[in-house]
This record gives structure tokens, C-alpha cells and sequence, in this order.
């Protein structure tokens, strides 16, 4: 996933922990202003309208509607062959190849409309097409870039689709939108700028997910990994982030939401369960190591915590003992395959092999009430009365020579100097 993508939480989980910011997502601007450029200058029914400064419109809506957008070109389509001046109702360039007649062109900072296409390296235009949308007729030299900005054959319907045959073309360096409709002036609707709400929620979900990643002690990855969480059936298991980490970014666009919307009291409050300066905040106990992510390892693991995923006989998995010496990590899985009580009940034991979680399996595996071997220096020990066919254990295990990554306890002192003594622990 390319980082402008990477996400922690998607837009149900802020759904589920914020429903009622969602609106607040809704960062669309009124654009006003409209001019007529150019009257059925396509198919003898679609107008041409333009404004000026609008500000960045990356998408465009009428009446709530997503406008169709043309992509603006910032790559030369070809080049002047003969200099143009202001007048000039010929427009020679290097190759006429790419045009048709009704397109708009832009050479420098002027707009015109290609009337005609003459031969091979001649465009006709008109004196009243030079300098379109309050741009100037200008002299254009030999080899100055020409850009084809709206090409009406792939750009613009005709007048048998549905009106108002809409789409949009916006020019940064000019700050100049153009846009198309059927016979209907956008004075007369609700024209916006800005984003649907899904786009600008991935955007937020994607800053709030850098944001934690800046927040979190140097120790953690950058991206965090997802971790195997279980499920009901073995085939289900699959990668995901903990649980945390998805509220914690929902937490974080819900503060740049409420600040962006004026509410700073609220979104205080919410900072304040993030990280705070008594330490409280989540983010504050991640760091400190009082809470673990599932990735991490601590002086417990190699014993393997247990994951009871079902379980509906009257058998519990209580204990595991010993140090695994299997690969750095796994998720062991128990599965009741003969249901019964002590020395009748029997699993078959999981573990990772062939490159792949769950890949390899050992059967008819006893349950006897004591300490049993499961392999690799683990063992583990049920109780109760009965177990039932499928009932389902999980156990992680780190291997007990990896690096412990999360001590539970203090992470770190301050060092301060003073001039009575020289060097003394806060």
C-alpha cells in the first residue's frame, strides 16, 4: 500500500465511534460567478461558462451531483511553427494531428477555439475566439508550447444525452474553471468545489494514521503490523490492525474535525483521551508500555497467551508452560476433533509450516488434564469436565530468545544538571 493510501481505520470504524461528526466531513465551497464564454459552441446546444478565482477545484459538483472531470494537460500537445500575432486567425503549428474543430487550445496564458482544422500544420480560429475568458490575444513565438485543453469529441457529449451535459476542466495557473452544460446557466443552481464525503474521509483517515505514527515511541515500526486476530472458522483468519490503533485514529480525525469546525472545547476532549500531560491518554500508556500491541513481545511470551475462540463443551485451556523454541512467532491452534472428557477427548495442534499460518497439523493429539507437550518446548493443560467437537483454542508465541520489546514498566528517566550536582536523576 503506497503511504498516501495507508490507513489504520477505514470510514465505518469512524462511522461506529463518531456517527454523529459525520456531516461535519462536508468541506464544500459555493462557486460563484459565472460568465457565458462561449453559446452552443458544441453540437449546436452547449455552452461554455467560466470563473475566475476560485481556488484549487479538484472536484466539482451542481446540485449535489459530481461533475464529470477533464483532466487538464500539462503536457504539450504540440508547438507554434510560425509566430502568432494578436490578429492572426491562422495559427500554424507543427502538426495538426490531434486536433478537431470546436476544440479549445491554450498557447501561453491565452485561451482560444479551433474553428477549423485548415491542412496539416494550420489551425483557423476567429478574431472573436482569440483571448477566450477574459484571457488576452498576445503574440505567441516560434515554438511556444500548445495545449490542448478540451477536446469536444472525448470531452463533451452531444445534445442527446441527458441535459445539462456537464464537465469541467480547472486551470491552476490561471485560477480559471470551465464549465460545460446543455441550455442551462450555472447562476441558477448550486455550484460547489471541494470533495465527496468518501474521498475527503480517506484523506482524514490517512493524515490521522501519519499523525499516530509520529505520536508513538520510537520502538514501534512505522507502519505498525497487522497482527492475526481470530475468528469462528480457521479458514477466516486474517491480518488486521489492533483494535487501539483503529480507535486511536478515529480519535485523531475526530480532534482535526471538531478544530476545523470551530468546536475547539470538544475537540480538546477528545485530545485529552489521546494524550495528555498526566499521562493518561492512550497514546501516553502505548508508550509508557502499560498497554501492549499485539506485535510486541514480553518476558511472557514465549509461554504463549492464550485465545479461547470456541468453546462450547465445559473444558477450559488454564495454563501453558514451558519457553517455545519454534520460529520467532506463531499462533499455535488447538481444535477438538473427538469430543469427551479426560483420555477421550482429542485435538489436532496447528502451527505454521509451508509458508503459511496453520500449514502444518498434528492429529489425534490426547487431552489427558495434566501437562502436555504440544511441541517445541510448549505445553499446555486443560480443565473441566468435557470438551466438545470444535471447540478452538489459539495460543501466540514469540520464541523465547527474541528481544523483549515491552518491559510493562518504566521506559525511561530525565537527566537534569544543576550547579550543586553535577549530574542528578529526576
Amino acid at each position: 500500500m503506497a503511504t498516501t493510501d495507508f490507513r489504520y481505520a477505514t470510514q465505518t470504524n469512524f462511522k461506529d465511534y463518531f456517527p454523529h461528526l459525520v456531516s461535519m466531513s462536508d468541506n464544500k465551497n459555493p462557486v460563484y460567478n459565472w460568465t457565458q464564454g462561449l453559446s452552443d459552441f458544441h453540437d449546436g446546444s452547449i455552452d461554455l461558462y467560466f470563473t475566475h478565482n476560485t481556488g484549487l477545484i479538484s472536484q466539482l459538483f451542481w446540485d449535489g451531483a459530481e461533475v464529470d472531470k477533464i483532466t487538464f494537460n500539462t503536457t504539450e500537445t504540440t508547438q507554434v511553427k510560425v509566430a502568432i500575432t494578436p490578429a492572426a486567425t491562422s495559427i500554424d503549428i507543427d502538426d495538426t494531428t490531434s486536433f478537431g474543430a470546436g476544440d479549445i487550445i491554450k498557447i501561453n496564458d491565452e485561451y482560444m477555439r479551433v474553428t477549423a482544422v485548415t491542412d496539416s500544420d494550420t489551425l483557423s480560429t476567429a478574431a472573436t475566439t482569440r483571448g477566450l475568458f477574459n484571457t488576452n490575444a498576445q503574440h505567441h513565438a516560434v515554438d511556444a508550447s500548445v495545449y490542448k485543453i478540451i477536446d469536444v469529441s472525448a470531452d463533451v457529449g452531444d445534445a442527446t444525452q441527458v441535459s445539462p451535459n456537464l464537465s469541467f476542466v480547472y486551470d491552476s495557473s490561471l485560477d480559471l474553471c470551465l464549465l460545460t452544460s446543455e441550455d442551462q446557466d450555472p447562476n441558477d443552481y448550486t455550484v460547489e468545489s471541494g470533495s465527496d464525503w468518501s474521498t475527503l474521509m480517506d484523506k482524514h483517515l490517512t493524515r490521522a494514521s501519519m499523525e499516530l505514527n509520529n505520536m508513538l515511541d520510537n520502538r514501534f515500526p512505522n507502519p505498525i503490523p497487522k497482527s492475526f486476530i481470530h475468528s469462528d472458522t480457521p479458514s477466516s483468519d486474517t491480518a488486521e490492525y489492533d483494535a487501539i490503533l483503529v480507535k486511536l485514529t478515529c480519535y485523531i480525525v475526530a480532534v482535526n474535525l471538531q478544530r476545523a469546525g470551530g468546536d475547539w472545547e470538544q475537540a480538546e476532549i477528545i485530545q485529552e483521551q489521546i494524550t495528555n500531560l498526566d499521562g493518561s491518554g492512550m497514546v501516553d500508556k502505548l508508550n509508557k508500555g502499560e498497554w501492549k500491541l499485539s506485535f510486541e513481545t514480553d518476558k511472557t511470551d514465549s509461554s504463549g497467551d492464550i485465545i479461547e475462540v470456541t468453546n462450547a463443551g465445559s473444558m477450559n485451556l488454564v495454563e501453558t508452560y514451558g519457553e517455545w523454541t519454534g520460529i520467532k512467532y506463531d499462533r499455535i491452534q488447538l481444535i477438538c476433533t473427538t469430543a469427551g472428557a479426560y483420555g477421550t477427548a482429542k485435538m489436532t495442534v496447528k502451527t505454521h509450516g509451508g509458508d503459511s499460518l496453520y500449514g502444518a497439523e498434528a492429529t489425534d493429539f490426547d487431552v489427558t488434564g495434566g501437562l502436555d507437550l504440544i511441541g517445541n518446548g510448549l505445553y499446555v493443560r486443560f480443565e473441566g469436565a468435557s470438551m466438545a467437537q470444535n471447540d478452538r483454542w489459539d495460543i501466540e508465541v514469540r520464541n523465547y530468545a527474541m528481544k523483549q520489546t515491552n518491559s510493562q514498566g518504566v521506559r525511561s528517566v530525565d537527566v537534569i544538571r544543576n550547579d550543586l550536582n553535577p549530574l542528578r536523576i529526576k
